[in-house]
């Protein structure tokens, strides 16, 4: 991890080393800058966010993916149950 976090090669750089040069222009990363606190929870919101809605899709589309064996149904949804 040292040497990932110096910049230094280490054995994963020819595998991922692509994948970082392109993600990193776009999110606008740079490097020796100092994070205050609103930067950081801008940053933990915005994920949290993207994970929130990944993980609602995945619940609200189960029963159409490819690898559902057991054919299990879509997640119902909580205002159905609250109307109850």
């Amino acid at each position: 991890m040292a040497k990932v976090f110096m910049g230094e090669k280490h054995m994963m750089k020819p595998v991922f080393g692509w994948l970082e040069k392109s993600v990193l222009p776009g999110i606008r990363y740079q490097k020796r800058e100092e994070m205050n606190w609103k930067t950081y929870m801008y940053g933990v919101l915005l994920f949290n966010l993207f994970g929130f809605t990944l993980l609602f899709l995945l619940q609200m589309l189960q029963a159409y993916l490819p690898l559902n064996t057991e054919k299990l149904p879509n997640v119902s949804c909580i205002s159905h149950l609250i109307l109850q």
